[in-house]
């Protein structure tokens, strides 16, 4: 057996940003390189539509019935009845999964996020196919996270992650010690060719930021139009922009931003694009990037805006230290260092030519380093190490 087929599971991706965006390009890349991939994940998705208006044939697992329900309501209701129904729902969805793997004779599974594992944990088993299990979005492994981490453990043979970081944040020392062999830090590709590239000659008087995410607390928009209040509170006349491009995910959080833009008078500077398909215009036509979130992978959006050229200051979590040289391809702050984001935005408005030496470093390292067939040929290595191909 050639070891070319694969099964890549994805939990609700949704919108095609972020994880779903960046699984599509990895499936393009592992299919121009000979492999085989069929996708199984959410009909409504933008990743199954997307794989069926380019003549795949995607498959339709989700979660049916009580599955369905939010985590906290499946932990909440401790009846008796209820629990048999969850054990009974989760015996036909391992049997619905285990004869996809069969029916589809895969030679290797990849999965998306822990969940799986406790959905279709039963069916992975029985298949006997070696798994590898992509690490993304994963809550510290305690209490019942714990047994869902460890369950997971036992059924992969490798796990696979943005950043070297992200073991020591969802594990624990003696977690890490244990299946350390089985680690795999890959920082993730982006596709450059499509990418549009910001115009050098470009002048104007308005100096355009931009951040890009999913309006919610953990994007952090907040904080960003907290720093810019206090700019244009000490240089009145200073002309920029900062657009937000994203969808809303929370209203709540949604409205205080709409109420501080207008406490601080900011009606002129802020725009809300919400969902763009051309994010990678809007980036391209800015003059800096930020990313002030809570928490962090490697984002889609800070790797295309280095490639493209841009400056981008970011919240010093996650994996963007591990691809942000501070002073040199960027900027990675905390975000308990207020002052400091607001030095570094204002230098970076004032500074053209600071600007333009941040972004060509910027530029220079993600085209040498965000390659797209790079991180495939990575991954590649690993599928090889596992099947022995």
């Amino acid at each position: 057996m050639s070891s070319n087929r694969i099964l890549i599971y994805m939990g609700e991706p949704g919108p095609l940003t972020g994880a779903p965006r960046r699984l599509l390009t990895l499936v393009e890349g592992l299919r121009d390189r000979g492999f085989e991939v069929i996708v199984s994940t959410h009909p409504y998705s933008e990743l199954y539509r997307i794989e069926q208006e380019n003549n795949f044939s995607p498959i339709d697992i989700h979660p049916k019935g009580v599955l369905a329900l939010k985590n906290k309501k499946l932990i909440k209701n401790k009846s008796l009845f209820f629990r048999l129904k969850i054990l009974f729902a989760l015996i036909k969805s391992n049997i619905e999964f285990h004869e996809i793997i069969k029916n589809n004779n895969v030679d290797l599974i990849l999965i998306r996020g822990s969940s799986a594992f406790a959905k279709f944990g039963l069916a992975l088993f029985l298949s006997r196919k070696k798994i590898i299990w992509d690490l993304d979005g994963e809550l510290p492994s305690v209490g019942v996270i714990r047994v869902l981490h460890e369950l997971a453990m036992f059924l992969s043979v490798k796990v696979i992650a943005q950043y070297e970081e992200i073991f020591n944040k969802v594990f624990n020392d003696s977690f890490n010690r244990r299946y350390q062999s089985r680690y795999e830090a890959i920082i993730p590709g982006i596709n450059v060719s499509r990418l549009v590239f910001k115009q050098q000659d470009t002048v104007r008087e308005s100096i355009k930021i931009i951040q890009v995410g999913t309006i919610c607390e953990n994007k952090n928009q907040l904080f960003a139009l907290e720093v810019f209040s206090k700019i244009k509170e000490d240089y009145p006349n200073l002309k920029f922009t900062i657009d937000f491009a994203g969808s809303v995910k929370d209203e709540q959080y949604q409205s205080r931003l709409d109420v501080f833009v207008e406490e601080y008078g900011l009606n002129e500077h802020v725009r809300f694009f919400g969902w763009c398909n051309n994010v990678t215009h809007l980036i391209a036509e800015s003059d800096i990037l930020l990313m002030p979130s809570l928490s962090e992978g490697v984002p889609n959006a800070v790797q295309e805006a280095m490639a493209i050229g841009l400056p981008v200051v970011a919240s010093s979590v996650g994996g963007l230290p591990e691809i942000i040289a501070s002073d040199k391809t960027g900027f990675c702050i905390d975000l308990d260092l207020i002052d400091e984001w607001y030095d570094i935005i204002l230098r970076l408005i004032q500074d053209s030519s600071l600007r333009q030496t941040i972004g060509d470093n910027a530029k220079n390292y993600a085209n040498e380093n965000f390659d797209n067939r790079t991180w495939v040929s990575e991954y590649i290595k690993v599928i090889d190490s596992v099947t022995g191909r």
